[in-house]
């Protein structure tokens, strides 16, 4: 980190302590504060390093003040996404990973067109919904608005998929809104090769985000957002 985090520092303060950790594929830091991975947490690791998945995990932990084991985080909710599962291992990791994140916590899924959805509705999965058109002018004219400081947002990145299930839940971030209207999303991807954010508030950093996360022919990516109230 790049200073100590404090329980009592902001929210921002706290998420920027984390940047600048390395990138490393599948990388998480245990309930007890090693550095490790997600297929064996109980093998400790001598460097940093987190992935997508395992920065959020961290991240959340001091915002929401939980120290979430990384067992929990990493529940198949609803037991589709096995090794023999015929949506393939891991279809939806992310949206489970957000959904146990905020497991004990009120939260609301912010959808397009002002619609919410609680996380408990019983028609809430993997395939649905979808979130918000990552490359709609229609979703970077409502989104913005509709993102609140004092809250934390968890985002799932998912995409059409040539193959069953048809859909893949394939990055994670976060989003939070600061006093001065700033929206800073946080991730950290194998090209960056480490945690890093940017404010989507600001055009040129949000052209920069999107150029990033391109569709692909006609296969559209989405982001569905977990909207946890930090006050």
């Amino acid at each position: 980190m790049q200073y100590p985090i404090e329980s009592q520092d902001t929210p921002e303060k706290k998420l920027n302590g984390l940047l600048g950790i390395s990138y490393r594929i599948d990388g998480v830091i245990t309930e007890t504060g090693k550095y490790a991975l997600f297929a064996k947490p109980n093998t400790y690791l001598a460097t940093p390093g987190l992935n997508c998945s395992g920065f959020v995990l961290e991240a959340s932990r001091f915002l929401l003040d939980k120290n979430i084991t990384v067992s929990a985080a990493k529940v198949d909710r609803l037991l589709n996404s096995t090794k023999n599962s015929p949506y393939s291992e891991d279809w939806d990791f992310g949206w489970d990973l957000i959904l146990n994140i905020a497991q004990d916590s009120p939260a609301t899924f912010i959808l397009p067109n002002s619609e919410r959805r609680d996380k408990n509705d019983p028609q809430v999965n993997g395939f649905s919904p979808r979130g918000f058109d990552l490359h709609s002018q229609q979703t970077w004219d409502e989104l913005p608005s509709r993102l609140k400081p004092d809250n934390l947002y968890l985002v799932s990145f998912n995409r059409d998929s040539g193959k069953a299930p048809g859909i893949q839940h394939y990055h994670v971030g976060l989003i939070y809104v600061n006093d001065k209207g700033e929206i800073w999303l946080y991730q950290t991807t194998g090209k960056a090769r480490k945690v890093y954010r940017r404010n989507l508030a600001d055009k040129h950093q949000r052209d920069q985000f999107l150029r990033s996360f391109s569709s692909r022919s006609k296969l559209k990516k989405y982001i569905l957002i977990l909207e946890i109230p930090l006050s």
